[in-house]
């Protein structure tokens, strides 16, 4: 599919955000959409997870390989005691479903330490990176 689509090799392996799967009425019609993506390389994640739309009913049926824990509770660490228990606990049940845990809108260095002391180890955010449009992607990482 990413081929057919005349992606670049690397970009089928980029993580697709399964919330708006998710939203599907027809719940069957996500999980057999997503099988077939990962047939691909593609891999699922729980976007906002904690939040909205994304229950955790999704984790036992969604063929998923992360959760991407929402900006709202990171935005309270290291200081806020609610903030961490709900990282703490979301990053204990990602490594027990053995599936990844990736904390979303990492803005300073105390933030990402707070989040690898409570076992969080991929993250995203202002702290790393501005986003970046296509051309400006492939300068900073090359084509593949």
């Amino acid at each position: 599919m990413a081929r057919r689509a005349r992606c670049p090799a690397a970009a089928h392996d980029a993580a697709l955000l399964a919330g708006v799967a998710a939203r599907l009425r027809d719940e069957f019609a996500a999980v057999a959409t997503l099988v077939q993506l990962r047939a691909f390389g593609v891999q699922g994640a729980l976007d906002d997870f904690g939040t909205g739309y994304c229950s955790l009913a999704y984790l036992k049926h969604l063929p998923i390989d992360a959760i991407r824990l929402d900006r709202g509770f990171i935005q309270g660490l290291p200081g806020d005691r609610y903030d961490r228990a709900i990282v703490e606990a979301v990053s204990g049940l990602a490594a027990t479903l053995g599936i990844h845990a990736v904390a979303e809108g990492v803005e300073t260095r105390a933030q990402a330490e707070a989040l690898r002391a409570l076992g969080i180890t991929r993250a995203q955010g202002f702290l790393y990176a501005r986003p970046l449009d296509g051309a400006a992607l492939q300068a900073r990482f090359g084509a593949g």
